[in-house]
Order: C-alpha cells, then structure tokens, then sequence
C-alpha cells in the first residue's frame, strides 16, 4: 500500500517533490492497553509501527532514503555514508540503495559492542556494503573526502553523500507525513489529538519532520525528542531549525503551504524556544554516552516485548520509551479526560538479510572486512578513538577485564 497523505493534501507536490516508493504507507497506528497498563498510564497509549514500514528493513531510515534517493544524479554508482559500529541507517541505506543501482559504503565509528551492533555488522556485510572502519568523527570526515577524491579521479563524478543519519530539510519531510498519517489515524479511531508524540533523538532529522508535521498540521501536541547522543550533538535549536527549513522547502513548492505557514506564524513559532510549547528535548536519559545502555532502556525494552510483542533495542527506542514512562504523571493533563499519547516505534522489527540478534553464521563472520572483525574474534581490542574520553569510565572497565588498550 502507498498512500501518501502529504500528497494527497497537498496534490500537485507529487510532481514537484520527487520520492521513490520504498515503504508502505500509511504504518499501522496500534493501541498498547497493555503496556499502558502494565505501567500504570493514566492515559491511552499509541504506536506508531514505523518498524513495520518495509518488508525489506523497516524502521524510520525508509521514510528519509525515499526521498534521499529519489533525485540521485545519474552515472553515480556509490553512496557514503557513516554511523556508529551498528548503526541501522548503514544497514538500511545498504537494503534500499540496490533498489535504484547504488552500492553502499559505510563509514564506521565506535560504539559498545553489543549483539544487536554485531548483528548490523552481519547483516551490512550480507547486503554487499563496503564497510570501512574510521573510529571517530575526524575519521569519519577524511573518510567522506577519501571517497569523494576516489570518484572524482575515477570517473570525474564524487560519490552521493548522506551525512550520519541521514537528515536534511529533504529527509525530514518523511516524518512531517508520518503526523499526517497519525492525525488522520487517530480521528478515525475517535481520538483527539495527542497530547505527545514521544521518539529517540539521534541526528534529529526524524524529530525536525515530527515537528514540522505537527506544526503544519495545527495539533496541539508536544514532540518530546528523547536524546541518545551528547547535548553538543543535538543541541534545541538544530532540530527547531531544521523544521523550519523543512516547512521552507515545502513551500517553495507548494505555494498553498506558503500562504498557510504565512497566516498562521508558524516559522516564526519555531523560532523561539520550545517552539512556542510544541516542543521538548529530553537530555536525561542518554546514560554514560550514545549506544550505552541504561537500565531504564533495558526495563523499557523488557515491558515492550513482554507486554505487546513489540521489538525495540537500547540504544534508541529503549530511551525513548523510558522517557515516556518516567514522565507518565506530567502527561496526564488536569481535570477531564486525559489525550493520548504516541510512541514513535523507529526500529526495524524485520531482521535485515535474514540475520537474527545472537545470530552468527561463521561464514558471515569471515566476511567481516580484517579492521572490523575485533567486534566478533580478538581477545585484545585496540581502542584509540578520540570517543573514549566520552565515556572513559565504561572504557576503564572493559580495558581490565577484555584487555583493550588505547594509544
């Protein structure tokens, strides 16, 4: 199914704003009674099931790469991109880029390895991405130059570049149409609009689209973007803006989008902090750094499976749902009936090439490239990033007991 609400808002983007049809539209909306229950919500509980969004590899990189895709200039064969250690975004880019004749490379940095990060590692490997190891975000950086130097000597053309995550003003679009999606979704189920959508902060292109669709729309709504990386990674103003310049790209397209964002002010909302109360970061559930987790993150996930079947992970989702959990009683609203709540469920619930968490087939990890393979065999890791001064504690204690050594 492909119906994309966006477009049939506004018609004539559909020809002015080019996406290639990776995923199936709209994703389900599902109550989680459950859940709710289980943790003693005083409001009802909604999923977005973004996990569901590809039979291929779901999650909310297929909203970003239909758009990021679409306009890749011809006679390009390459996309570089970068992530940390399992990053899904590398995985998905690999899963979907095939679909339009890219080969993947990713740019890999560190991050705590754990099964769900080995098995991205498997699983990249088996859709044929080039993976490189780079440690840190210097290296990430000469990566992305090294990759442009190869093609332009190669062929005179530079590779398609995404950035980490994948988001831009482009990208973000995906998810201004998921809060469309949503809206309709809840009227018909005779819901008013939600109180709060809640969902992980990583690059912030997934919350920037969230926003803008919330703000476009007129709900009265707070997006909570719950941040997995360090406050000077994702800073307020960055998702705040990149908003705007998505509702600005819009526009010029749209002209009916123009004299709506004219008439109602809503740049000039976005602006300011909290963009005028529709919406929040939440910086304290990030734990030690990005990809360790917390034990929150570990309950939240726990509850989720246990309770609805659903399927998150703890570098993301996990925080995110904690997140929602532990602010509960401020949710609830004063006297009347209490809004529901979203959860914004953006991980894959589909194993990617076939490859299961705790799943790893020796011929798979013989594929692994030489510089990566310490994630799954070497008894003495080398760990010389300039990441191990975020999290120098957790660094410390691996290096007594599994012998890593840094430089």
């Amino acid at each position: 199914m492909d119906r994309y609400a966006l477009f049939e808002a506004y018609p004539g983007l559909a020809a002015r704003l080019p996406r290639l049809p990776l995923g199936s539209w709209p994703t389900p909306l599902v109550a989680a009674p459950k859940l709710a229950a289980a943790a003693g919500l005083p409001f009802a509980l909604y999923v977005k099931r973004d996990d569901l969004s590809s039979a291929v590899y779901g999650g909310n990189k297929v909203r970003k790469l239909e758009l990021l895709l679409a306009p890749k200039a011809g006679g390009r064969r390459l996309v570089v991109t970068a992530g940390g250690l399992g990053s899904n975004h590398v995985v998905a880019t690999a899963a979907l880029a095939s679909r339009v004749g890219l080969r993947t490379r990713g740019l890999l940095f560190c991050q705590p390895v754990t099964a769900q990060v080995r098995r991205n590692l498997l699983a990249a490997v088996a859709l044929g991405a080039d993976l490189r190891w780079v440690k840190d975000y210097p290296g990430v950086v000469a990566g992305y130059l090294a990759a442009i130097g190869e093609g332009l000597v190669a062929n005179g053309r530079p590779p398609y570049v995404l950035m980490p995550g994948g988001s831009n003003a482009r990208s973000s679009v995906g998810y201004l149409n998921a809060v469309l999606e949503l809206a309709g979704q809840l009227r018909e189920a005779g819901q008013p609009d939600p109180a709060a959508i809640f969902l992980p902060g990583g690059t912030g292109g997934t919350a920037a689209g969230v926003l803008a669709g919330v703000a476009l729309a007129g709900l009265d709504t707070v997006v909570v973007a719950v941040r997995v990386v360090s406050a000077n990674l994702l800073p307020e103003p960055k998702i705040r803006d990149l908003a705007a310049a998505t509702l600005r790209l819009l526009a010029r397209r749209e002209p009916e989008i123009g004299r709506q964002l004219a008439k109602t002010g809503t740049l000039g909302r976005l602006a300011k902090p909290g963009a005028g109360g529709l919406f929040a970061l939440e910086g304290g559930h990030v734990g030690e750094a990005y990809g360790f987790a917390t034990s929150e993150g570990r309950a939240a996930v726990d509850l989720a499976w246990a309770t609805e079947g659903l399927k998150l992970e703890t570098t993301y989702t996990g925080k995110a749902l904690a997140a929602l959990l532990a602010n509960a009683g401020g949710l609830a609203g004063g006297a009347g009936p209490a809004r529901p709540v979203v959860f914004l469920n953006t991980f894959s619930s589909v194993d990617p090439a076939g490859v299961a968490v705790g799943t790893e087939p020796a011929d798979l990890v013989a594929r692994v490239p030489e510089p990566l393979r310490w994630c799954f065999d070497r008894p003495r890791r080398d760990c010389r990033c300039a990441l191990a001064g975020q999290s120098r504690p957790f660094c410390e204690a691996v290096r007594s007991r599994d012998g890593w050594e840094w430089g």
